[in-house]
């Protein structure tokens, strides 16, 4: 297996993808920012002050997954950081996901997910051992192209 070729195509976002995907998150952020402002309220404001704090986790991943793409795309062996380096990147972006559910949880008085916080370190484990040996079987398998 030589990486991937350029007219392959696996349904995923390219390199820019990641960087459009972080452009539409900051636009989003920017006018939640402003709803709150303009509508005032401790839960919404909350919320748009974690995903403000948060703002360089998203950046980060973004990067990560960038660089992961890149990295896929040089023949093998120097391609296989990239496989590690996805795997990391959808760790983090599950535990991403677990702060924003717990913050919504305690924001909103929902006391839902909080009972399930015990099993986060779990999800965070299985989702990188499973994107790890999903990423690893997909660089070896060979393409095919239909038609």
């Amino acid at each position: 297996m030589t990486g991937r070729e350029p007219d392959d195509y696996d349904g995923r976002p390219g390199p820019l993808g990641h960087l459009v995907g972080l452009a539409v998150y900051l636009v989003v952020l920017g006018v939640l920012s402003l709803l709150a402002n303009t509508y005032p309220s401790a839960s919404w404001t909350g919320l748009v002050v974690f995903l403000t704090a948060t703002v360089w986790v998203v950046v980060v991943l973004a990067v990560a997954n960038l660089l992961a793409d890149l990295l896929l795309g040089l023949p093998f062996p120097v391609n296989l950081p990239g496989v590690l380096l996805r795997a990391v990147a959808a760790a983090v972006t599950a535990w991403y996901v677990v702060q924003l559910l717990l913050e919504v949880d305690r924001l909103f008085g929902l006391e839902v997910f909080v009972r399930l916080a015990p099993f986060a370190p779990l999800l965070y484990a299985g989702v990188f051992v499973l994107v790890l040996v999903g990423e690893t079987v997909r660089l070896f398998t060979p393409r095919t192209r239909p038609g």
